[in-house]
């Protein structure tokens, strides 16, 4: 596990966009700056599954339903990785960073536990 301890998300919303901060053990090891708007775009649904390694060398596989809407415009703007001596820096991404997919929902609802079963 690269994040033990207790860990941490936090948002805060200046005026240049939403910026959430990731911490581990009260240290900001992840900064991400996105640039969000407020109309929506549309509402995604869908199912995310989820494959989880077990203790036993097993994997543990469940379907977790989902709602959420969908805002734009959505950029990333910045993602920082803030502590070099943390094993989760080894993750950072190129620069200059390179956004494939993502999305930015204010509100949305997941459904947990969705059924697991070991596979």
């Amino acid at each position: 596990k690269l994040l033990r301890g207790d860990k941490h998300t936090s948002f805060d919303n200046p005026q240049l966009g939403l910026i959430a901060t990731t911490e581990s053990n009260g240290i900001p090891i992840i900064r991400t700056t996105a640039r969000v708007g407020n109309t929506i775009a549309n509402v995604a649904r869908g199912q995310l599954r989820y494959i989880t390694k077990l203790a036993n060398g097993t994997f543990s596989s469940g379907v977790y339903p989902y709602v959420a809407e969908i805002v734009t415009p959505w950029q990333i703007v910045d993602l920082e990785f803030l502590q070099p001596s943390h094993p989760v820096y080894a993750l950072r991404p190129k620069k200059p960073l390179e956004t494939t997919f993502g999305f930015y929902a204010p509100r949305s609802s997941f459904c947990y536990p969705g059924g697991e079963e070991v596979i």
